[in-house]
């Protein structure tokens, strides 16, 4: 602690738009000693605009597949998830138009990523470097917040539940490829270690390489 306010106060905490959950405080005033402050994170110039990701209404759009990756600089705690270390955090949006899967793999050492309903809200999942699955989200707005130590990768799949299939290390739960189909799978037929064959409600039959999810062949059925 400081026995004098330091150069942060408590005109420095950031404002949240409505409808947006407010960071942690900037600073604190301890109760024992009235005259002592502390501050847990103090931004040098809290008045100017967030950096992309920093807060929960400058979160980066990640709607669509892809590799979203970065480092802490310039990020601060501002929110507190699951079980996660005092660490930096950056927050990305998934906005849902329809019944959907999501593939998130992260990587980077120390780094800890939340599954969310909204915006430092409930959480569906928590999770440590490594790939999580979430199969038939509802059409809506979900966000990651992802507590950063230094550099990080987050690698997202977003795919149409009905549409996809998708080829999983059974070793340690990785996405080893992700290939579209012509509508729902009723149920595979067979799926030995080097294909898999599948049927789906489009009366389709595929037979897909299980190492790579190539289409080797896919034929229409009789009815």
């Amino acid at each position: 602690m400081n026995s004098r306010r330091p150069s942060c106060t408590f005109n420095d905490q950031v404002s949240a738009p409505a409808g947006f959950p407010a960071p942690r405080p900037i600073c604190a005033r301890s109760t024992a000693f009235s005259v002592r402050w502390t501050c847990r994170t103090c931004r040098a110039t809290p008045s100017s605009t967030p950096l992309p990701g920093d807060l929960c209404w400058t979160a980066i759009d990640a709607s669509q597949t892809g590799v979203y990756a970065g480092t802490a600089d310039g990020l601060w705690d501002d929110y507190t998830t699951c079980t996660f270390a005092a660490l930096p955090d950056v927050v990305y949006k998934v906005a849902l138009t329809r019944l959907s899967d999501l593939v998130v793999t992260l990587s980077g050492p120390g780094s800890m990523v939340a599954l969310e309903t909204a915006c430092n809200g409930d959480v569906m999942h928590c999770a440590s470097p490594g790939t999580f699955f979430m199969r038939g989200l509802p059409a809506a707005d979900y966000y990651l917040m992802v507590d950063v130590a230094n550099q990080y990768s987050l690698d997202l799949v977003v795919g149409d539940s009905e549409h996809h299939v998708y080829g999983i290390d059974p070793a340690n739960g990785t996405l080893k490829w992700d290939t579209s189909v012509d509508g729902p799978v009723l149920a595979p037929i067979g799926a030995p270690d080097t294909t898999v064959y599948l049927v789906t409600t489009q009366n389709t039959l595929y037979h897909i390489d299980a190492a790579n999810g190539a289409k080797l062949w896919e034929k229409r059925l009789v009815q």
